[in-house]
């Protein structure tokens, strides 16, 4: 596992509502294997909130997160799907796929 390797799997979350406040806190607290990274969110406010319940570093662009070669996945929790689509693809790194797939982060394959 993972976590016995101290090797989580990094998580960046855009958007810190409800249910992305909800998400946030299961990874940063009832997940083991996994680690909440980075957060964004429009109103940095609530970024803030979640970071300081998480330890989750607040970033100021969905991009920052998506071109972070440290984190592992993404979680787009906005309820606003273009503007989490839109964030993810701006300056997107490609990642690899499992299957050796090569996948822009963001493009929801």
């Amino acid at each position: 596992m993972r976590e016995d390797r101290n090797e989580p799997i990094r998580v960046g979350l855009i958007g810190t509502g409800a249910m992305g406040s909800a998400i946030a806190d299961q990874i940063a607290h009832n997940t083991l294997g996994m680690r909440l990274a980075g957060v964004f969110n429009r109103t940095g406010e609530r970024a803030c909130e979640v970071a300081n319940r998480t330890g989750a570093k607040v970033v100021d662009s969905p991009s920052v997160l998506c071109c972070d070669p440290r984190i592992d996945a993404i979680v787009e929790a906005t309820g606003a799907v273009e503007f989490g689509a839109r964030g993810g693809r701006r300056g997107g790194r490609r990642r690899p796929a499992r299957n050796g797939v090569v996948r822009r982060a963001g493009d929801g394959h």
